[in-house]
């Protein structure tokens, strides 16, 4: 399970730091590092400040977190969606001398509930259809909603003999204006 001083097991995708009072790394290791393009220990010696001037949510939380609060929040950013934890460290006076962190790659399952969430909303809309003939309609609005696309046919094939039929389309066909 411990890799190179690693405290994740083998695979998780999640990013452990510390940064001190000013917002210095102290501590950047864990393998969700690697979705990230970066290795283990990169930004010891860099202020967070720096390294996420453009991902603001992230200053607010750390600056939060430096100001003696715990901070629990989603972030996206990178095409990635991370769950994040922020919690201040300080001696037993309540003096804060810096801030531990987690960060864990959740954008596959996000994808999950996402792709769950469309074939829940499909079905229930075609629940909806109380005939055959009524539900070329709703197939196409709801493919042409989740593709956002513009023109879109649902075509049938006969298995018997192969033949295509263009059940329903929708949108600009052909020589049509733009």
């Amino acid at each position: 399970m411990e890799k190179n001083g690693d405290i994740s097991p083998a695979g998780t995708p999640l990013v452990q730091w510390m940064v001190d009072k000013q917002g210095v790394f102290t501590l950047s290791e864990g393998e969700g590092l690697a979705t990230l393009g970066l290795a283990p220990g990169e930004f010891v010696g860099k202020s967070i400040f720096d390294v996420y001037a453009d991902v603001p949510q992230i200053l607010e939380n750390v600056r939060s977190a430096l100001g003696g609060q715990i901070v629990e929040s989603t972030v996206e950013f990178t095409d990635m969606v991370w769950e994040c934890h922020y919690y201040p460290t300080g001696d037993p006076n309540g003096v804060i001398s810096g801030v531990v962190g987690t960060a864990l790659n959740i954008t596959e399952q996000r994808k999950q509930v996402q792709e769950q969430e469309v074939v829940v909303n499909f079905a229930a809309a075609l629940r909806t259809a109380s005939t055959r003939a009524e539900m070329p309609p709703i197939i196409l609005d709801r493919i042409t909603d989740l593709l956002k696309v513009d023109n879109m046919a649902l075509i049938i094939r006969n298995p018997s003999n192969g033949t295509m039929t263009i059940e329903r389309a929708q949108g600009i066909w052909g020589g049509g204006e733009r």
